[in-house]
This record gives structure tokens, C-alpha cells and sequence, in this order.
């Protein structure tokens, strides 16, 4: 099991999520490495999902801020 990191990006995170889910469904993982597996990907949907809702943030203030901008300029 790799260590997730907080500070990998999205896509990182991602493609680790699916060479997980790639080795799962091949079905040729042993018990316990199927369970630490799966604990890694709901660390990583955990962590990839406080990255959108982080981005998400960003990009509703960043609409804000030109909605004010345009409605200061006309």
C-alpha cells in the first residue's frame, strides 16, 4: 500500500484510485491486500473529494468576484 499524501493532486490521487480498482477487479489479490486496498481508495475518494469541495470554493468566489466586477463597471 502506498502512503496517500495530502499534498498529491487530484489527478495523482486519481490514477492511483484506479490502478486500485484495476488490481480488485482482476481478483488475483489476496484477502488482506484487497483490505488494505480498500482502505487506501476510501482514503483517497476521502482526499480527492475535500480537493473538489476545496476547488469548487475557489471557483465560486472567483464567479463572484467578476459578477461584482461587472455589475461595479456597468
Amino acid at each position: 500500500m502506498s502512503n496517500t499524501n495530502k499534498n498529491e493532486t487530484y489527478e495523482i490521487k486519481n490514477n492511483r484510485l484506479t490502478e486500485i480498482v484495476n488490481a480488485l477487479e482482476q481478483g488475483d489479490v489476496d484477502l488482506d491486500s484487497a483490505t488494505k486496498l480498500f482502505e487506501e481508495a476510501s482514503i483517497l475518494v476521502k482526499d480527492m473529494k475535500e480537493i473538489l469541495k476545496t476547488q469548487k470554493g475557489k471557483i465560486t468566489q472567483i464567479k463572484q468576484n467578476i459578477a461584482e466586477f461587472i455589475e461595479e463597471d456597468f
